[in-house]
């Protein structure tokens, strides 16, 4: 294995184009302290309200937040929660190629709670956004706009929340006309398992995993398994997903780690987080980690441990979040 850290502080050369679902994460916290006299439910004093890039947008603020040149295209309503999404990406020093349509933009809406002397408990989420189904002249757009950022950028990202920018034929379009020569990471929606044919790599979690043999006509399941039995699960499936769909799978297994498998192999990656607190955006860390490693000439190895440090950071925290570089670095000395 080369130096990894060498490889993070090359992480500002890096290039990476992210296309997908792009969402506003927006949070509610405050003190519970009391329960409604309306009915049994916890009233929210609201200390706090913060907004951030989510889905996509996420991914593409964990690349720019190592400082490395990030180009994201997206769909997004003309309306307050889009403004608001704009400007946060922005702020993330992310170039935000945004085609906009009359839908409403996505927006997830976490609400958070803190009794006295306890640590915040979700209390509930509230989404907005419909399930877009793009036309023709969306279609056109949002190829025209991979088009001309194609060619800047030798990583492509593709984040996949079946909320509608990456129905088949666009996705199709994407790998076959966009591909060549270059490296393409998918993270993935179970139900599109088809369409990721012909990527590079596919990061799905385990039960994203489940649910991408589930859609090709294959069964798994990893409930009621010992550990050894889960991992023996875990790659026969990651093999057979791999021949299937002509790609690696690194498939993510929370605090088990990670493993990733081509039609012949597989190689397991233990976790390195100490403590898991949110796992909020922890796929979209190691997403973004891997194709800014890339894009700086690192092996896919390297860059996977790197991955499993950074989502090892992530999920020691609250909400959505990045990773600076100053943290990855700090992790690899510590570990």
């Amino acid at each position: 294995m080369t130096n990894l850290g060498s490889i993070v502080s090359d992480f500002s050369r890096g290039r990476v184009l992210v296309i997908g679902d792009v969402m506003l994460d927006r949070y509610i916290r405050g003190d519970a302290n009391r329960l409604s006299p309306e009915a049994p439910v916890p009233v929210i004093d609201v200390v706090e309200e913060t907004n951030a890039p989510g889905g996509a947008g996420n991914v593409a603020a964990n690349i720019a937040s190592y400082g490395a040149t990030c180009t994201l295209i997206g769909v997004i309503g003309e309306d307050y929660h889009g403004q608001i999404l704009t400007e946060k990406l922005r702020d993330r020093h992310v170039q935000f190629l945004s085609v906009k349509d009359a839908y409403t933009t996505t927006t997830k809406v976490r609400v958070l709670g803190a009794s006295e002397g306890k640590s915040s408990q979700a209390i509930c989420r509230v989404d907005y956004g419909d399930h877009r189904v793009l036309g023709d002249e969306m279609k056109r757009l949002l190829l025209g706009a991979v088009s001309s950022a194609n060619e800047e950028y030798d990583v492509i990202v593709i984040s996949d929340y079946a909320k509608g920018t990456l129905p088949e034929d666009v996705l199709s379009c994407i790998i076959r006309e966009h591909i060549r020569g270059k490296t393409m990471i998918v993270d993935p929606k179970p139900q599109h398992a088809g369409y990721y044919k012909g990527a590079s790599i596919i990061t799905p979690s385990i039960h994203e995993a489940i649910g991408m043999a589930s859609a090709l006509g294959k069964r798994y399941s990893q409930e009621r398994l010992s550990d050894e039995a889960r991992q023996k699960v875990v790659i026969e499936m990651g093999k057979e997903l791999s021949m299937l769909l002509d790609a690696r799978l690194l498939i993510t297994q929370g605090a088990h780690g990670m493993t990733l498998c081509d039609a012949d192999e597989a190689h397991h990656y233990p976790t390195k987080a100490r403590e898991v607190y949110d796992v909020t955006g922890a796929g979209d860390s190691v997403v973004a980690t891997i194709a800014t490693a890339l894009s700086v000439g690192a092996s896919l190895q390297d860059a996977i441990h790197l991955a499993n440090h950074a989502a090892g950071i992530v999920v020691g925290k609250s909400g959505t979040v990045s990773v600076s570089c100053d943290e990855l670095l700090q992790s690899l000395q510590e570990r």
